[in-house]
């Protein structure tokens, strides 16, 4: 299932175009993929919050969130979906002229059912209920919350539920060699791998300060 939250109600063109190609790539490699999006919320952990809790409601196997101002290689999909570890992300280049990608944001990442799930059992206390239309509900884990973390550092939603899905022991897989564009008021593109060959010689592993140890994808 492609989640994909849109605040505005829009997506980019190449958001439209590599989102079509990879539904119709699906079909020849055995997977029915399926799309959920959610709009108009402002509240960015809530947002996917809501989004994870349509995802396990569901009868989709992975959730692959993706932001609506990046388009992607449909090969480079193909590769994170069907990587073994239960979190896998992309990592696409940052809206700056000087390229550099974001390390580890939740604009391209894989996440199956088992993590939320392992996740949801961990971490009770995140267990919410939210208002929808004037009335209560329930069954909303907010595992994308804001938090400082032991460093006393303020992280956002993404670097939140990385550090809480590490701590329960989960591996956070990272596939580099993906072609991405990001968009914003003009167009950014990136390959990670091939950024880290011309910088480094390795386009295989990239490592984090933030988080740490984290495993290539294949």
């Amino acid at each position: 299932m492609i989640c994909t939250p849109a605040m505005d109600g829009k997506v980019c063109t190449g958001y439209a175009n590599s989102y079509v190609y990879t539904i119709l790539a699906g079909k020849d490699r055995g997977w029915n993929v399926s799309s959920q999006m959610l709009v108009f919320n402002s509240n960015i952990s809530q947002a996917r919050a809501l989004i994870s809790r349509t995802f396990m409601q569901s009868d989709a196997d992975v959730m692959f969130s993706i932001d609506s101002d990046i388009s992607w290689d449909v090969e480079g999909f193909y590769k994170v979906l069907e990587a073994k570890p239960d979190v896998v992300l992309g990592c696409y280049p940052k809206k700056q002229d000087e390229l550099d990608f974001t390390p580890f944001g939740f604009g391209f990442v894989k996440i199956t059912r088992n993590a939320i799930e392992r996740m949801q059992e961990a971490y009770p206390e995140l267990h919410a209920n939210y208002i929808e239309n004037g009335v209560v509900k329930h069954n909303l884990y907010m595992l994308y919350n804001e938090m400082i973390d032991e460093s006393g550092m303020a992280t956002g939603e993404d670097i939140a539920f990385f550090q809480r899905w590490r701590k329960i022991g989960g591996e956070v897989a990272v596939e580099t060699d993906i072609n991405f564009e990001h968009y914003g008021t003009k167009t950014y593109c990136g390959n990670l791998a091939d950024h880290l060959r011309k910088e480094t010689g390795n386009g295989s592993v990239l490592r984090n300060e933030y988080i740490g140890g984290f495993a290539h994808a294949n």
